[in-house]
């Protein structure tokens, strides 16, 4: 088989199953709403709105960025620049809906040519490139946690900055956008908390498949040898 085929498949793989890794732990916090609903007591969201009215609220939203339903808050009223926020949130939503799938089926794709061995992705000391993928997937989310944990306001700011480029429209008056009065900043660092958990647990999980196949393959050439 070509090396030159076997490096490109090798580069392609990690660079999708990171992107997979990232994509399906964003995904968890933005498709289980269940994560909101059950914040809404110990966050002092109902403070702000009965928890039905809070829930109702959440669903409207939701349905709207990841469902192109019509735009709505519930019972919440809002401006032109708070709805086009919303509107540039439901385009990344779009975009990391897009990645994920994309992601995994050239994941799926390139192990379906590995198993009929027309590829292979084993990299240095033997480890599948899932292993190395699994790490540099797991570093940056650590290395961005680690700078949320300093100074989490000034994080968030980063982002949006990146993520939003010339747009102050994020920046919510309370008085005239009243929705972010239950969207609290602890909120989205708990967000922010689970996808580097998942990203964590997805990465170690391979990892230590990856060991695993690596240590038992390895036993059996040791064994076929004798």
């Amino acid at each position: 088989m070509s090396l030159m085929k076997n490096v490109i498949c090798k580069i392609l793989f990690i660079i999708s199953f990171v992107l997979m890794l990232w994509t399906v732990s964003i995904s968890i916090p933005i498709y289980c709403r269940e994560f909101y609903f059950a914040q809404i007591e110990s966050l002092e969201i109902d403070s702000y709105a009965t928890k039905d009215e809070a829930k109702e609220a959440y669903n409207d939203m939701m349905d709207y960025l990841t469902l192109h339903k019509d735009f709505s808050l519930g019972k919440f009223s809002y401006t032109e620049q708070g709805e086009a926020h919303f509107k540039d949130c439901q385009r990344l939503f779009d975009i990391n809906l897009s990645l994920m799938i994309i992601s995994a089926v050239i994941v799926i794709i390139l192990v379906a040519l590995e198993l009929a061995k027309k590829i292979s992705l084993k990299m240095w000391g033997g480890f599948h490139a899932s292993f190395y993928a699994s790490l540099f997937a797991v570093a940056i989310p650590f290395v961005i946690a680690g700078l949320c944990a300093i100074n989490f306001e000034g994080a968030f700011n980063i982002f949006h900055a990146i993520f939003f480029p010339g747009k102050s429209n994020w920046q919510f008056d309370t008085n005239t956008d009243p929705i972010i009065n239950i969207l609290p900043m602890q909120f989205f660092a708990n967000c922010a908390i689970l996808i580097i958990c998942v990203t964590g647990f997805l990465a170690l999980a391979t990892v230590t498949t990856c060991g695993i196949i690596r240590h038992v393959t390895h036993k059996k050439a040791k064994k076929n040898a004798v």
